[in-house]
C-alpha cells in the first residue's frame, strides 16, 4: 500500500476533512493515471486525452499528441477519421476478454519499437470514446528504420 493510499485511508477513516480527502483521492487517480500508459482517442481516431508514459511509448512529447490521429504513432490500427462506426465496432471486437495485440511504433530517428495495446470502448462527457492501454512488448527490441 503507497503512502497515499495509506493517507487517504485516513483521512476516509476519521473523516475529519471530506474536501481533503476527496482532493487527495483526485491526486492517487492522477498519480496512476500518469503511471499508466493510457492514449483515449475519439471515434475518429485522433487523440484527445492520453498519460505521460502513453506519449513515452508512442515516441513523441507530451504536447505533440493532442488532435493527432491516432494512426500517425500506430499506423496498423484501422481507425480512420471516416469510419467512426466501424473504429468503435473494431475496439469492441479486439478489446473483449481484454486481448492484447502487438503493434510496432516507429519513433524518431528511425528507431521502431514493440508495444503491446490493450483497446476499450469507453463513456467520456457523455461520448463514446476508444481507451487504449499500452505496455512495452516483452521483447524489448528495438531496430532501425531504413
Amino acid at each position: 500500500m503507497s503512502d497515499i493510499d495509506r493517507a487517504a485511508g485516513h483521512l476516509q477513516d476519521t473523516d475529519q476533512d471530506a474536501h481533503s480527502w476527496q482532493a487527495l483521492r483526485r491526486a492517487q487517480e492522477f498519480c496512476r493515471r500518469e503511471r499508466d500508459a493510457t492514449v483515449t482517442v475519439d471515434i475518429h481516431g485522433r487523440i484527445t486525452d492520453h498519460s505521460m508514459a502513453g506519449a513515452q511509448l508512442l515516441g513523441c512529447q507530451v504536447e505533440n499528441l493532442m488532435g493527432k490521429p491516432l494512426s500517425q504513432f500506430l499506423d496498423q490500427l484501422p481507425f480512420g477519421d471516416n469510419t467512426p462506426g466501424y473504429n468503435l465496432a473494431y475496439a469492441v471486437f479486439h478489446g473483449a476478454g481484454g486481448r492484447w495485440q502487438r503493434h510496432s511504433v516507429a519513433k524518431p530517428g528511425g528507431l521502431v519499437s514493440g508495444v503491446d495495446v490493450a483497446l476499450s470502448s469507453v463513456m467520456l462527457n457523455g461520448s463514446r470514446a476508444i481507451q487504449l492501454t499500452l505496455k512495452a512488448s516483452d521483447s524489448g527490441q528495438q531496430a532501425h528504420c531504413h
